[in-house]
């Protein structure tokens, strides 16, 4: 053990390759299945502005449409991830 302080501070401790390979994917799908989970607002919005199922389709997809453009026109991935 090594002290900082005066006190004594146990060693880190890290995970196997296989728990913190698990892990990782376990966050990564944990976070592509959120993203691509709609809003339950999209049902509110169509009611209200009574938008079309088209016009709504065409809105629940416009984040990767609108995502993708900074990548398709320069080539470099957008700062954001998207």
């Amino acid at each position: 053990m090594t002290t900082v302080e005066g006190r004594a501070v146990p060693p880190h401790r890290r995970l196997d390759p296989w728990s913190a390979f698990s892990l990782q994917a376990s966050v990564v799908v944990f976070f592509l299945a959120g993203a691509s989970a709609p809003t339950p607002l999209y049902a509110t919005y169509q009611q209200e502005w009574h938008f079309s199922p088209i016009l709504m389709a065409l809105v629940e997809n416009d984040h990767s449409l609108l995502g993708d453009a900074p990548d398709l026109l320069d080539g470099s991935p957008h700062p954001c991830g998207t």
